[in-house]
């Protein structure tokens, strides 16, 4: 198979000043030089597991380095975390208004962005058998201190031509995305709109709430500080009609009109209890449920983050139908040692051994400073067949067929990982990667208790990655990453060298208008 690929060029400019309550998207660089300062004790105060940040939270996180005599790889991503976020934030009694631009591409030798798991498609713009995917962003925010009104754009042809989601980007290939208003208080906080969430480490697995969908419509909801805290979700997601397809889907039937079919409508929601008996452990306890009806809609009963899902969702009256999940995760650090674990469990009944669990679990054990300039990571994920899953297909934990936390199930990965930051800017990331692969899918219809084994149905497929993820960021303004390596698989697809290489750039710009209130 031929590789191939695209970079694009973006001009650039200075970067903006910080702006407090605006959020820093998930997906944005910053995270991943934040997660390695964790990992050597750093940046504690920042929580390792509810992301995102904003922009006031990693401003008062890294004043706290100010007494560490930082180093090498340290004051590297130090001093791009600063320039990132710009200068001084505005005074209180200032309107502060903000433009940020993005743009970028990833090149992939498969349709789908996933070399471990790659899928011959019908791409937009070919490259060998993949393709490459422009994509481009935009926010403009408003705030005053705590408070904050941003309007953000997102154009995306990946998101058009997504293998396994429905094209949520319309007109010119763009949706809304990172459009919010926002409260952002010390003890409490309040915002609405759409905006990205991952519940986990930044770059890894995460059960409940992750980055793998596109954002949705959401109300979110936090209280407490930094020991005690309590984050409630309550999202839209897209409805379903009565034979378990999405709305997206019906204009593939002739004669069906989306407008014209009966709607079951869907909601996500999600609570969170973190406490930290010190910067070094953080314990959560997690719950959530899909709840879906004819007549369903934003829901107090589901939005209290006080009510509990396990004595709460079959009680009478019972206008919906829902299916929840519980789960907890545990963080540590201790001396370079992070150990991070998250457990997700829907169905699992002692008093019936013939059916299968529904669960996932996920966890990590990282070594930082294995070499002056080396971290080691062990990384294992299991998923049964049954998670995500549930006998009424509108209960799917899915949003526009992308998976709220985890895009496949049925499956068993294995990961090992090094990074080596081999000079300024550039990581080289060595890795190995095992899948196991069931069968079954969050999309697959419900398996009988006689149909699905707990996990890895079916003919299993197995593959094992050995890449290298080299990535170059000497500037917060622009960044280059490339993962290829090759698959050993028993689908013949999957075989060979494959890839993914993305180009990403930022411009920003800052205007402060006085204002008396």
């Amino acid at each position: 198979m031929p590789v191939r690929f695209l970079v694009l060029g973006v001009a650039l400019a200075s970067a903006a000043a910080a702006q407090p309550a605006r959020t820093v998207p998930v997906g944005d660089p910053a995270y991943a030089y934040v997660e390695r300062l964790q990992r050597r004790g750093l940046l504690l105060d920042l929580h390792p597991t509810a992301l995102p940040y904003t922009e006031a939270e990693l401003t008062e996180a890294l004043a706290t380095l100010d007494g560490h005599a930082l180093r090498g790889p340290e004051a590297e991503w130090a001093g791009l975390l600063r320039t990132r976020l710009g200068g001084a934030a505005p005074e209180a009694d200032e309107l502060a208004l903000r433009a940020h631009l993005g743009a970028g591409a990833a090149a992939s030798t498969s349709a789908r962005l996933d070399p471990l798991r790659p899928l011959d498609g019908d791409p937009t713009l070919p490259v060998g058998d993949g393709a490459v995917y422009p994509e481009a962003e935009g926010q403009v925010a408003l705030g005053a201190g705590r408070l904050v009104a941003q309007i953000g754009l997102r154009h995306s042809v990946y998101a058009n031509d997504d293998p396994d989601g429905l094209d949520v980007a319309n007109r010119l290939m763009i949706r809304n995305e990172e459009g919010y208003v926002a409260y952002r208080g010390a003890r409490a906080d309040v915002a609405l709109g759409r905006i990205g969430v991952h519940w986990g480490r930044a770059g890894r697995d995460a059960l409940f709430l992750s980055d793998n969908p596109r954002p949705y419509d959401a109300l979110h909801l936090r209280l407490g500080g930094r020991r005690v805290a309590v984050r409630s979700v309550l999202g839209q997601l897209d409805a379903a009609l009565l034979d378990g397809t999405f709305t997206d889907v019906t204009g593939l039937r002739p004669g069906d009109r989306p407008s014209d079919q009966p709607r079951i409508n869907r909601y996500v929601s999600a609570h969170r209890f973190d406490w930290r008996p010190s910067r070094h452990v953080l314990l959560s306890v997690i719950e959530n449920a899909i709840y879906s009806g004819a007549n369903a809609g934003p829901s107090l009963t589901y939005l209290l983050p006080t009510q509990g899902f396990s004595f709460l969702i079959d009680n009478t009256p019972k206008d919906v139908e829902n299916n929840g999940a519980v789960g907890g995760m545990l963080w540590a650090y201790y001396r370079g040692w992070t150990l991070h674990g998250e457990v997700f469990m829907d169905d699992f009944d002692i008093l019936d051994a013939a059916e299968p669990t529904s669960a996932a679990l996920t966890g990590t054990l990282t070594r930082a400073g294995v070499l002056p300039r080396l971290d080691a990571e062990l990384g294992l994920t299991a998923v049964t067949a049954r998670a995500y899953n549930t006998n009424q297909p509108e209960g799917r934990y899915l949003y526009a067929l992308r998976g709220l936390a985890q895009e496949f199930s049925d499956f068993v990965r294995l990961d090992l990982r090094a990074d080596w930051y081999a000079a300024p800017g550039l990581t080289l990331s060595p890795e190995a990667v095992m899948l196991w692969q069931g069968q079954r899918s969050p999309e697959s219809p419900f398996p009988t208790n006689e149909e699905a084994r707990t996990i890895l149905t079916g003919d299993l497929d197995r593959t094992l990655r050995l890449a290298l993820d080299a990535r170059y960021q000497r500037d917060p303004r622009w960044w280059l990453a490339a993962d290829l390596g090759v698959n050993l698989s028993d689908e013949v697809p999957n075989r060979g060298v494959h890839g993914l290489v993305r180009l990403g750039a930022r411009i920003g710009t800052a205007g402060t208008v006085r204002a008396d209130f």
